[in-house]
């Protein structure tokens, strides 16, 4: 009886095995995010604008730090402004920005992040101006990639000279 009670028992208490995750295959994606909105346009860097000093040092990254980083990762490019849309290096090199008003950081980020189930990812870096945000909180997105294993790194280009509104009243 005892050992029928014992059977009855593990067999309410359903065991079961837990069989390890697949291995991921191939390198892992380090995703560089640019900002193409409207506001990547200002003439604020030096009398140039912000989004041509941005594809000046990105081309300029290319012959030493993404060789660099393609030895080891799949390096991946995506334009940004209110949707995210992936882009090959040399495309981004010639792009001007578009005439987005907004700029949907948190979404974005969530998106590379996410981008394929199986895909590990080094890191994401995120370069804007962080103008025109519109959507979800950035730094919550953030905190949610980094949780999920996936860091952030963002590096902001322009002036930090806020604008003075006149209101009349």
């Amino acid at each position: 009886r005892l050992a029928v009670v014992a059977g009855m028992t593990v067999i309410l208490l359903r065991p079961m095995v837990i069989a390890p995750a697949p291995a991921k295959i191939g390198k892992s994606v380090f995703t560089v995010l640019v900002d193409g909105s409207r506001s990547m346009a200002t003439t604020d860097v030096a009398g140039r604008a912000r989004f041509e000093v941005v594809r000046e040092q990105l081309e300029h990254a290319e012959r030493e730090l993404f060789l660099a980083l393609r030895n080891q990762y799949d390096v991946r490019f995506a334009l940004f402004s209110d949707s995210l849309g992936r882009a090959p290096f040399d495309q981004i090199l010639v792009s001007t920005p578009d005439q987005s008003a907004h700029t949907d950081i948190a979404t974005t980020l969530m998106n590379a992040g996410q981008e394929a189930p199986g895909v590990r990812h080094a890191g994401i870096l995120l370069i804007s101006d962080g103008r025109d945000n519109n959507g979800r909180d950035p730094l919550a997105a953030a905190t949610y990639l980094r949780a999920s294993g996936v860091p952030v790194w963002t590096t902001t280009v322009g002036t930090t000279d806020e604008t003075k509104d006149l209101v009349v009243t």
